[in-house]
């Protein structure tokens, strides 16, 4: 199979996309899945996602949508086709999951010891202490 296939009409102009680059040429850490995806015969790749979105509604991977139209139980949304993250931008990521979980790590040991935050008043106090999962016994 050719491109023409699997990617046909696939834009990818005008935003980032993890699979081109902006000439429309596959990524370097990317070929291998576009390779394989363009291996498939046509409907092959929506058939698949069609397969895994009656599993996950199969199995109960769902939640519900009160007052939608077209019913209240959806399935989570899943993508067949995996997410290319190169080891430079997961350590990049990486670095800032890290970096906020340490500040809310402070922050709640602030919030429930010295309640510096809360006193130097860069947070108003009852929209914390009004939070329904604040817990004063701590």
């Amino acid at each position: 199979m050719t491109a023409q296939h699997s990617f046909h009409g696939y834009q990818t102009e005008g935003f980032y996309d993890e699979l081109f680059d902006e000439h429309g040429k596959p990524r370097p850490g990317a070929k291998v899945l576009h390779d394989f995806i363009n291996s498939f015969q046509p409907g092959v790749l929506r058939e698949r996602q069609e397969a895994i979105e009656r599993a996950l509604h199969r199995m109960g991977i769902t939640f519900a949508v009160y007052g939608d139209d077209s019913g209240t139980e959806k399935i989570f949304p899943f993508d067949i086709v995996p997410r290319i993250v190169e080891a430079y931008q997961w350590n990049h990521i990486a670095a800032g999951l890290k970096q906020r979980i340490r500040a809310l790590n402070l922050f709640i040991d602030d919030v429930y010891h010295k309640q510096a935050i809360l006193k130097d008043g860069i947070i108003p106090t009852e929209l914390v202490t009004g939070a329904e999962s604040f817990r004063a016994q701590c």
